[in-house]
Parts: C-alpha cells; sequence; structure tokens
C-alpha cells in the first residue's frame, strides 16, 4: 500500500502480532513494539518503508485461537511477517503454518529446544531456548551444595524439552 507523505511516497509494510491481549506481559510487549515504531520514525523520519503492527488476540494461549487469528493476518491482512505466538506449544503450528504460507514467524517467548528440530527458513526464534538455561540452573544447585531437587514442568512434550538437557547439566553437579 502505498501512503502520500509529503513529497514522498511511503511504502507501508504490514506486521501480524499474535499475543494473549489478556495478560500484563502482552501488555508490555505489545506496548513496546509501538514505542519501539514510534522512536524509531521520530528519529528517522526521512525513511519511506513503514512498518504496521495489525494485531490479533490468541484468548489465553489457545492454540486453535492462535491458528484462527495468524489465518486471519495471512489471508485478510496480508502481513509479511508474523510475531508471536507467547507459547511453544502455538508455536509448532505457527511454524508448518509459516511454510505453508511462506510468511515468516518471529518468536521473542518460545523456548522449548524441540522447536529447532523444526528446520524452516519461515522461523526465527528470537530468544535463547530452554537448553541455554540448564547451565544456570545447575550453577545455582551447586553454589548451595543441593543433592536433591525436584523439577516441576508441564507434562508435555513442550514441557519434557528441558529435561534432558537438565538432567545432563545436572550430572556434572
Amino acid at each position: 500500500m502505498e501512503v502520500g507523505l509529503g513529497q514522498n511516497q511511503a511504502t507501508e509494510i504490514k506486521l501480524g502480532v499474535v499475543l494473549d491481549l489478556q495478560t500484563p506481559f502482552s501488555k508490555i510487549c505489545l506496548t513496546s513494539m509501538n514505542m519501539s515504531l514510534s522512536d524509531f520514525y521520530s528519529k528517522h523520519a526521512d525513511y519511506t518503508t513503514r512498518l504496521k503492527i495489525h494485531v490479533r488476540d490468541s484468548m489465553e494461549d489457545v492454540v486453535q485461537a492462535s491458528a484462527a487469528a495468524a489465518v486471519d493476518l495471512i489471508k485478510n491482512e496480508k502481513v509479511s511477517a508474523i510475531i508471536g505466538p507467547r507459547s511453544s506449544m502455538q508455536t509448532e503450528f505457527m511454524i508448518r503454518l509459516a511454510n505453508i504460507s511462506q510468511v515468516p514467524t518471529i518468536t521473542f517467548s518460545a523456548t522449548c529446544p524441540s522447536l529447532t528440530s523444526i528446520h524452516s527458513p519461515y522461523f526465527v526464534r528470537a530468544t535463547l531456548d530452554d537448553s541455554s538455561q540448564v547451565r544456570a540452573i545447575a550453577a545455582i544447585v551447586k553454589s548451595f551444595g543441593w543433592r536433591n531437587i525436584v523439577a516441576i514442568y508441564v507434562d508435555n512434550e513442550f514441557g519434557k524439552g528441558i529435561m534432558p538437557y537438565l538432567s545432563d547439566a545436572l550430572s556434572d553437579v
């Protein structure tokens, strides 16, 4: 879409965002995105490419709601990329959708190591996965001299994804 800005023509790039809009975390994320864009364009007013955020609610991290939101963004808004969703379970579906639609998905919070095994040129993880966190956990266990610990996790493939890495890291303590 071309938008007139004075003598220059601005090119609008549509960016989809899928978040659970009821959580404080997601509200902070969305505010941060909007502030970042505002700050960037106030300092670079001469840029003719403008990102426009289109937000959809994943409704308390329900996979079906995230899927419907992503499909709506791709089909109806014609977004160039999607940021989100927050959970690893939602992200797995989004990666598959990204491959089919060839619309990149960027996640800043899905940390399950098994997502890395889904090789896709349309998936970008902008955070460390859970396996990188186990060294810190092992260091804490070691520094306190704990001999017994209990891991509490969600009983699904994403919750269990960290366990082999945690087991290996703790075997060295």
